[in-house]
């Protein structure tokens, strides 16, 4: 498993209470304490009912109380030279580590110190947090000796942090201390005595309350932090760290060097914590809060006109962002600077957090989530008012005012000649005069190889090249990925398989990239990086381009300026050396170029010759990135490649390294195209640049989609931010070049890499013409590849249930099973027991009710199909979903009545009589084929009905945004669940979510928010319709996903509470007992039940045009070809059941929950290796894991009841007099922030 602190997910209470004046009082105090224990309804408890994911309070130090502990305890120190340290320490080191702190701060000319052990009441405390309480000790100071004692202290506190691993330090300051910790906000002053003493009095108090989807404890992630609170997710928390890491060789400033600077960011600390390191630092070298809070956190200037259209800001936005990569994600940030004169509210570009205030007459400001935090008199209110996207508030206490938004920015854009800076130095590569082309002279036989040596397949030039050329947008496709993973095919797959893109959920939201295009941001800044930490005129010096997608004239422009020096080098190795070696020779080549002053790099596999092979690209870019991290500051990597062919590849690249690439494959198919060469695609009348402008805006459009599906928005913040999992390749080559990226099985090494380039060298030798894969649709010819759903397989299953027989059953069973194609496949079952009769084993009655048909919807099918489903599972005590579309109404109450109404980001259908229906509710917030993508239903498949169903317009494409507009964290699914729960009392609630690296975490948060339910979607399950990149490449496989969550719920005592369910490609008896062993209670299957009910599997869902009448809502189709029943369903089910129990009488057990989570059975299949050689290095221990076996046990939760609001309206006579008469009424009620 992962690092758990890069798996940590939250969403949190967060806000802060200041006095405009900066007067110092306790009432200030008083109500941060107040508003953060009304926040708790944003944090959760763990299994005590007293341990809370952490919560805490920052003020300025109170001198008047801090004047009496020095008396107390006979310490010379005046309290104007009093500097404290707040220091969690574990306990078993606790002398060991005073001792080594007092060394330190004696080298640092510290001659006075006293460790104060804080006063904390342990009543306060949950048994889980009693066990993990460090000792809490303030580090009292005399900083009378130091010169600048901020810096001073700095390189102190680094020290001690180097030398002391586990120790915590909450804050070390002269003017600012924290108070935090393990526990629900109402204890925070219960536990801390401190704050309960009237002379504890301070100007300002920032608070903070955590709710974490995972609940291991751990004191040290409670907030604030040293500088800020932070309410949200950096998704590009990998990048930032990497930038972090090349840039602090770099980074100094008149008091720091990079030594006591090193190491600036941990990759083992939260998101948080590393984004409050940065801040701090640029505090310490004098950036006023406000100006290094927008450098990191910047608005998004073409958003705003204001902002875009006023020259001054704009400059100086670009120059902040040459500085620094945006820390982009959902951010509400409460933020002080280093003596407390200023406190800062700040929100993300996207505003995926609430953030807002008021003032009160007497000059106190309230910032915070939401109003009601504290008990104010309305009377004493004068304004009241909230942060936009990418919105900004100062509150400067020294000098009693207030500024926002574009006063702040205007007033720092003209604080440096930014626009100067900017027009003498900063260059557009539209400035540069751009070459004209040459002719393109390539052969048909030179083009049919260069095809073939770069793994391009007749079915590619269909859907990468003619759609995109016709259309400008990306290939949608339809029913999933039915391939082997890559070490299970038997064909030399591309490099760029084995990555799988990564997608937020549920703690952060995906962005809609359609209908929120204004705030996205393609453009790219190449050169050399710069100390962040100084503002130099030449630091402006940037060749700007506006997409990462260039054309061949871009390139050649690139080339050609004299103002930035490039270098342009081949990767290639030869026939008769190893890839190692081609690795090796551009990486000494990369060195030099370097060493030449080069400020953008050109990595091409253009011009190979006769005896070189291609380095794959990603190899290419992981091998510099990962090697040279150290150089990489010094220039931009540009890829000139013709390998790529789609927006997933393009993506890969940027996301390890590359600044832009051209991909000049795609521009030579145009051209031979339009010069009459290719005769696989159609003629066209469209002009070569037309076709090269439209595949250029269909890529562009997909990595939009790429990067909003992690809640990214500027394309700068995703470069090298590894959003990426791998599936198939070794871990040590993983480690080698692609580092900090996780790894799911192990897998293929660099020789089996090699080999598969060799393969595609020979292939290319041998063919006179571009050849069939087979990768997308199956194909009856030899060497193609093999799909799970192929026609034997479906023919067999269809004669099964035709003929009812189920020794025809077996046949299916046993072709369906013969091919080892997925995870599940890796790891064989060694029973612990002997076989024992059937007879014994639980019925298949029994078993079935466990099945489930995943969500379909009445859209993506037709009615009968969608209906004799719903009937079939009924019948059979089992349960199908509705998808996500609405149900017609005359179908509840009856046979026909799907029994879990989806509940998806669109909304369709959804309303109070489709909610009552339902026995189960299902917030879906991913789909396995597309997750980070909101559903599609074509406009032809929209007919009056469907639109009535929808509330829609029929003919109109209906396409749910990615994110559910009313889930941007975790505490948001939360009221979700509570909301669905009070709309339909006996229904459950399920949340399902799809496999990926951190599931198992999201899904403890689910846990916590009470659903009933959490389902785990494989990412090769169906879809009506999705970009085909999508379906091939997005999400990880259900097997991964399934281990994770069972270890995370166990780990967080919250198994026993919740049911799991698992889908994705489910076929056999065979798959419901591996997934039953990896933990899941429930079973789901989607395209199975289709094919139950005729689906031929031709893949043309998203056509309208579906030959059997199930995928289609052309009434002629279902008239004329629709043959399914519900008798049909009823048949597959019954037999998968049965199939189920004789694998269980095999293995000795008598019912699947005696299996559940009994991961003992489970063994990694070395068989495999024989036939798959890449098999040799694969490393199961994130699926084979050591766990208990434990399931869902009925556990009762705790019944939420309606908030106090609601039950005093429910009981109100007037209203109830109201609703009986059916007459309106007006009535008015108090509310406040724990009303939730």
């Amino acid at each position: 498993m992962p690092s758990l602190q890069n798996l940590l997910k939250g969403s949190c209470g967060v806000g802060f209470i200041a006095d405009i004046n900066g007067k110092e009082s306790r009432k200030v105090v008083n109500l941060a304490l107040e508003s953060v224990a009304n926040l708790t309804h944003r944090g959760a408890a763990l299994g005590d009912g007293k341990t809370g994911d952490g919560s805490g309070i920052l003020t300025k130090i109170p001198k008047k109380f801090f004047e009496r502990v020095l008396e107390e305890n006979n310490i010379n120190i005046h309290i104007d030279n009093l500097a404290i340290g707040v220091l969690f320490i574990p306990p078993d080191k606790e002398e060991e580590y005073k001792e080594k702190i007092k060394d330190i701060l004696k080298k640092h000319k510290i001659n006075t110190y006293f460790f104060r052990e804080v006063p904390i009441d342990k009543e306060a405390l949950g048994e889980i947090a009693l066990k993990s309480l460090p000792k809490i000790y303030h580090l009292l100071m005399d900083i009378s000796n130091l010169e600048k004692p901020f810096i001073e202290l700095y390189k102190i506190r680094k020290e001690i942090e180097r030398n002391l691993k586990d120790i915590y330090i909450c804050s070390f300051s002269p003017e600012l201390i924290c108070y935090k910790g393990l526990f629900l906000a109402p204890q925070l002053s219960k536990f801390y005595l401190d704050l309960q003493d009237k002379d504890f009095v301070s100007p300002f108090a920032i608070f903070h309350q955590r709710y974490a989807t995972n609940t291991l404890p751990d004191w040290a992630l409670a907030q604030p932090l040293r500088y800020m609170a932070h309410n949200g997710e950096i998704n590009t928390i990998t990048g930032n760290r990497n930038w972090m890491k090349v840039l602090e060789n770099i980074l100094e400033s008149r008091d720091l060097k990079p030594e006591d600077i090193k190491p600036l960011v941990l990759d083992n600390e939260s998101d948080s914590a590393s984004l409050d390191k940065v801040y701090e630092l640029l505090l310490l070298v004098g950036y006023e809060p406000e100006e290094a809070i927008t450098m990191l956190v910047p608005p998004a200037k073409d958003s705003n006109p204001f902002y875009k259209n006023d020259r001054d800001i704009n400059a100086y936005l670009e120059y902040k962002s040459i500085q620094m990569k945006p820390w982009d994600g959902p951010a509400a940030l409460a933020l002080v600077n280093l003596d407390g004169s200023k406190i800062v509210g700040k929100l993300d570009r996207n505003g995926l957090r609430p953030a807002r205030y008021l003032i009160t007459k007497d000059g106190l400001i309230i910032f915070g989530s939401e109003v009601g935090m504290c008990n104010i008199d309305e009377s004493q209110i004068i304004e009241r008012g909230k942060l936009y996207p990418g919105g900004i508030l100062l509150i400067d206490l020294k000098n009693n005012k207030i500024e926002k938004d574009f006063e702040i920015l205007k007033r720092l854009s003209t604080k440096k000649p930014y626009y100067e800076w900017i027009k003498k130095y900063h260059y557009d590569l539209n400035y540069f005069e751009k070459p004209k082309l040459e002719k393109r002279e390539i052969s048909w036989e030179n083009l049919v190889f260069k095809l073939n040596l770069f793994g391009y397949s007749k079915e590619d030039l269909d859907f990468f090249v003619k759609e995109p050329a016709f259309k400008a947008k990306e290939p949608i496709y339809s029913t999933g990925d039915d391939t082997p993973i890559p070490i299970l095919s038997k064909r030399p797959v591309s490099f760029f398989r084995y990555f799988r893109q990564r997608f937020a959920q549920v703690t952060n939201p995906p962005i809609d990239s359609i209908r929120e295009r204004n705030i996205m941001d393609l453009s790219m800044n190449l050169g050399k990086k710069v100390n962040f930490l100084k503002e130099e005129p030449y630091h402006a010096h940037r060749l700007k381009i506006s997409s990462p997608i260039l054309k061949e004239e871009d390139l050649l422009a690139i080339k050609s300026q004299d103002v930035f020096k490039v270098k342009e080098i081949k990767i290639y190795f030869k026939e008769n050396e190893s890839l190692k070696k081609g690795i090796d020779r551009l990486l000494n080549e990369v060195k030099q170029a370097v060493k030449e002053n080069n400020e953008i790099i050109i990595i091409s596999d253009r011009n190979l010759k006769e005896d070189e092979l291609p380095i794959p690209t990603l190899l290419a870019v992981g091998a510099i990135y990962s090697k040279l991290k150290d150089l990489t500051s010094k220039f931009s990597l540009v890829v000139d490649t013709f390998e790529v062919k789609n927006t997933h590849e393009v993506a890969c690249l940027i996301s390890y390294g590359a600044s832009a690439v051209c991909p000049h494959g795609l521009w030579a198919i145009l051209d031979a195209w339009k010069s009459g060469k290719l005769k696989d695609l159609p003629h066209t009348n469209l002009d070569y640049n037309t076709l090269v402008s439209n595949v250029k805006k269909a890529l562009e459009d997909g990595i939009l989609k790429i990067i909003a599906k992690m809640g990214i928005s500027p394309l700068r913040s995703y470069q090298r931010a590894q959003i990426f999992e791998v599936v198939g390749l070794s871990k040590k080559l993983t480690e080698e070049f692609f580092p900090n990226t996780f790894n799911t099985i192990g897998g293929a090494t660099l020789e089996d890499i090699e080999k598969d380039i060799r393969r595609r060298y020979q292939i290319a030798q041998e063919s006179d013409d571009i050849l069939p894969s087979g990768e997308y649709n199956y194909l009856p010819i030899e060497n193609a590849e093999y799909h799970a759903f192929n026609p034997k397989i479906i023919r067999a299953l269809h004669k099964a249930i035709k003929t009812k027989d189920y020794n025809q059953y077996k046949i299916y069973r046993d072709l369906a099973n013969s091919r080892p194609s997925f995870i599940r496949h890796l790891l064989k079952i060694e029973s612990d027991r002997k076989p024992i009769p059937i007879e014994e084993v639980e019925s298949v009655e029994s078993i079935v009710k466990r099945f489930v048909v995943a969500g379909m919807s009445c859209g993506a099918l037709s009615e009968p199909a969608h209906e004799d489903i719903a009937e079939a599972m009924n019948r059979l005590q089992a349960k199908s979903c509705s998808g996500e579309g609405g149900e017609d109404p005359a179908r509840y109450e009856t046979i026909k009545n799907s029994k879990i109404k989806q509940v998806a980001s669109g909304r369709f259908g959804v309303e109070p009589y489709y909610l009552a229906s339902a026995e189960e509710l299902e917030i879906k917030i991913a789909q396995g084929a597309k997750p980070g993508e909101g559903g599609h239903l074509p406009g032809s498949k929209v007919t009056e009905f469907i639109a009535k169903l929808r509330h829609a317009e029929p003919g109109v494409d209906l396409i749910s945004p990615p994110p559910h507009h009313d889930i941007y964290s975790i505490e948001d699914l939360s009221e979700l669940i509570y909301d669905l729960k009070q709309s339909n009392l006996d229904a459950r609630v399920a949340v399902k979510l799809v496999s990926e690296d951190g599931v198992g975490v999201v899904a403890s948060g689910v846990a916590k928010g009470l659903a009933d339910v959490v389902q785990v979607s494989g990412c090769d399950g169906g879809t009506g319709a999705s970009p085909l990149t999508s379906i091939k490449y997005a999400g990880n496989y259900w097997e991964y996903g399934l281990a994770e969550t069972q270890k995370l719920l166990i780990d967080n005592n919250l198994r026993e509470n919740i049911k799991v369910r698992v889908d994705g490609g489910f076929k056999t008896g065979k798959d419901v007992i591996l997934s039953a062993i990896l933990g899941a209670d429930e079973y789901a299957f989607g395209t199975l039940a289709m094919i139950a009910v005729g689906c031929i599997m031709c893949r043309k869902c998203h056509t309208n045009k579906c030959p059997t009448g199930i995928a289609t809502q052309d009434e002629r189709l279902i008239k004329e070809k629709y043959k399914g029943s519900p008798e049909n369903v009823m048949t597959l089910f019954k037999m998968i059941a049965q199939d189920v129990r004789e694998e269980l009488a095999k293995l000795g057990y008598r019912s699947l929950d005696e299996i559940i989570g009994k991961y003992e059975l489970l063994k990694v299949n070395k068989e495999l290796e024989k036939e798959f050689p890449k098999c040799k290095n694969v490393d199961l221990s994130n699926i084979l894991l050591n766990l208990k076996p434990k399931k869902y046990e009925g556990n009762d939760k705790p019944i939420k009841l309606p908030s106090p609001l609601n039950t005093k309206i429910l009981e109100d006579i007037d209203i109830k007099q109201a609703v009986e008469r059916g007459k309106k009424v007006e009535k008015s009620y108090f509310r406040n922030g724990t009303y939730k």
